[in-house]
């Protein structure tokens, strides 16, 4: 998926950059015609292609903290193994982040150093269904 598609920007006249508003940014058909995405089509791709191979994979939404500040944004919570891990497809974008792996089925305590999902009491919200406690270690794969 990150090998496939870049995040997408629109540039001012400045040439200050920020996060595409068009639709096809904010879900699949960015992926698909390969016009970029913002995270909002990242994780309804991964959710879709997790969907397919048999994960169980919700999509959360919240905001996460940069160097640059606080936003809104969306990432995934994966079941493998019985237990949950947290997934940010867009932040492990080598294109935006330096590494491919920081956020690929991660713990808890990595999650909440820059993740804040909107159902958490800090935000006062709360969603119709409580979000599943992730695992308080990383999962460890190997590729082949």
């Amino acid at each position: 998926l990150i090998d496939r598609v870049d995040y997408s920007y629109v540039t001012d006249g400045d040439g200050n950059k920020t996060a595409n508003n068009a639709s096809y940014a904010h879900n699949i058909i960015g992926v698909v015609n390969t016009a970029g995405v913002v995270c909002e089509g990242y994780t309804k791709c991964y959710k879709l292609l997790c969907d397919i191979y048999g994960l169980t994979t919700i999509v959360v939404t919240g905001t996460a903290e940069t160097s640059s500040g606080s936003g809104g944004h969306a990432w995934n919570y994966t079941m493998v193994d019985e237990n949950w891990y947290g997934v940010d497809v867009t932040w492990d974008d080598q294109k935006i982040k330096s590494s491919q792996d920081n956020y690929l089925l991660v713990s808890k305590s990595t999650m909440e150093e820059e993740h804040t999902p909107f159902g958490s009491e800090e935000y006062g919200l709360s969603y119709n269904v409580s979000l599943p406690t992730l695992s308080s270690s990383n999962y460890h794969y190997s590729y082949i």
